[in-house]
């Protein structure tokens, strides 16, 4: 078990809408490629862009199954992108208990057809919006596996608020099925905080690390010896463009600065990198011991 198991990745959505002031790399897809690599990443998330695999890295796709007829065309369009994996929103979070297996049924016999690897993401407004039926989900089709964006659960389900490590226990049987993580910190009250910024880290960063290592833990002790886990930050911006006007996301958090408009405080690139070297941690102690 080594560390080669461990794949840095970034999800593009981090390097989009960026504060002038941000460190990131910039320019065409060659040269945030290039500053990617740099950087240490190997592995990206969002783009089909050629520019990426000519720079040696893995691409990983992303995808949305509302119904289940929709699985076999999202899986192989993923799959003839020449993406590794994808990770999957998977319904609307409204589905009865037989709608949802449906819906994972067809997911994982697409996966299994077409050779290709598919991790449904944990998320709000999904099937996995909730843990409590997301363990159902695993004990009644354990052939599941999972993108961990945890920051949906520890926000939207008030995570911090009981008995934490009581919750720990119970989602062990998920986090044996991780193969995928979406690097992001929520706190009680938001999806999406930077870390050391305005002193409100923590208890929040203590326990995302846990998390993670509890993910990673699970991953090496129950993949098979040749996959990888891969850890991509997936900072999102405040607004993302679309064909009429700009979708509010409410992602990153801003202020109201000087000139009247709101900025964001922090450098999302930045932060990536910042919770990439945590993850590198929390995976270096969930090895074995040699």
């Amino acid at each position: 078990m080594s560390e080669s198991r461990f794949v840095a990745a970034l999800n593009l959505g981090t390097v989009q809408g960026l504060p002038s002031w941000s460190t990131a790399p910039t320019g065409n897809a060659d040269a945030i490629a290039a500053g990617l690599w740099a950087a240490g990443y190997r592995g990206v998330q969002g783009t089909e862009d050629p520019a990426y695999g000519r720079a040696g890295f893995v691409t990983y796709g992303s995808g949305r199954v509302v119904f289940p007829h929709e699985a076999q065309e999202v899986l192989q369009r993923q799959q003839q992108a020449g993406h590794a994996c994808t990770t999957l929103h998977v319904g609307t979070g409204f589905e009865s208990d037989s709608e949802a297996l449906r819906l994972i049924e067809a997911i994982l016999g697409a996966s299994a057809r077409l050779g290709h690897p598919a991790h449904v993401e944990t998320h709000r407004a999904t099937i996995t919006q909730d843990i409590w039926r997301t363990m159902r989900w695993v004990q009644l089709m354990p052939e599941i596996t999972f993108n961990a964006d945890l920051s949906h659960w520890y926000t939207g389900l008030e995570m911090p608020y009981g008995d934490f490590a009581a919750k720990m226990a119970f989602m062990q049987p998920f986090f044996d099925r991780v193969r995928f993580v979406h690097g992001r910190i929520g706190s009680g009250g938001a999806i999406q905080i930077a870390v050391s910024v305005g002193g409100h880290d923590e208890p929040h960063v203590s326990r995302f690390k846990q998390m993670w290592q509890h993910c990673f833990a699970g991953f090496l002790a129950n993949a098979p010896a040749e996959e990888s886990i891969v850890f991509a930050p997936e900072l999102l911006p405040e607004a993302v463009d679309t064909a009429n006007r700009p979708l509010f996301i409410d992602y990153a958090l801003t202020t109201k600065g000087d000139d009247g408009a709101f900025h964001e405080g922090s450098d999302r690139w930045e932060q990536g990198l910042r919770l990439t070297e945590m993850a590198r941690a929390a995976f270096a102690a969930a090895l074995p011991p040699a």
